[in-house]
């Protein structure tokens, strides 16, 4: 039998397809529409936070105020004898002095002789009544005069320095007198100042007494060597 010669179809074949037309086209909108559809990204208006510095309470800021040099016609130079000694093995030694002014000023420093290089920033600045430090450097052992000048040019201190070489002796002398055996004792030391801590220390030493009541004479000698 041929499509042709099929009877009508019942109602409820046709309310069937009918049905399941709606639920497919309804499936495809659903499926377009999620596929379409974007997730729209969160955004927020610019937001602006300003803060007012606040002192705290019961204080009050007070500005600084510049500080005003003015031309000092005096300085303190401390210590009062600027002398030091180049230690044993070196060729170099600091020599530390400081500063004082009853005014704000401003000052150089200079060395009478260039192997005495003083550092720091020239002009120093001196605030009033405050100690302030300078260092100075001897490249040689030598004396000289330092002169602190003010800021118009006119020197206000002058001290003299010493720069002593480096010992390389150390020696002494002592006298004694014993009252109960009537005896002067005289005695003179020398010791020899290493360079290293590994060099051997040497010492000598000569004494001699007398004997004011009987006019004996005494005496001796002591070397010694120690490493």
């Amino acid at each position: 039998m041929t499509l042709s010669q099929r009877g009508p179809r019942p109602r409820w074949f046709l309310a069937y397809g009918e049905l399941m037309r709606h639920f497919l086209l309804f499936l495809c909108a659903s499926v377009a529409s999620a596929q379409s559809t974007q997730p729209t990204p969160l955004s927020l208006p610019p937001v602006n936070v300003q803060t007012t510095p606040t002192a705290a309470p019961g204080l009050q800021a007070v500005p600084s105020a510049p500080l005003v040099f003015q031309v000092a016609t005096t300085v303190r130079v401390q210590p009062a004898r600027l002398e030091v000694r180049v230690q044993p093995g070196y060729s170099t030694v600091m020599l530390p002095l400081t500063l004082m002014s009853e005014v704000h000023s401003q000052v150089k420093v200079v060395s009478s002789d260039p192997r005495l290089v003083i550092r720091g920033a020239a002009p120093l600045s001196l605030p009033a009544y405050q100690l302030t430090g300078v260092n100075a450097i001897a490249l040689a052992p030598h004396s000289g005069t330092i002169s602190v000048v003010n800021s118009v040019g006119t020197v206000i201190a002058q001290v003299p320095y010493v720069i002593a070489p480096a010992k390389t002796v150390n020696q002494s002398v002592n006298l004694n007198y014993s009252p109960s055996n009537d005896r002067v004792g005289l005695s003179y030391s020398i010791s020899g100042v290493p360079l290293s801590p590994l060099d051997p220390r040497w010492n000598a030493s000569v004494s001699t007494s007398l004997n004011t009541a009987t006019g004996e004479v005494g005496g001796g000698i002591n070397i010694g060597i120690n490493w």
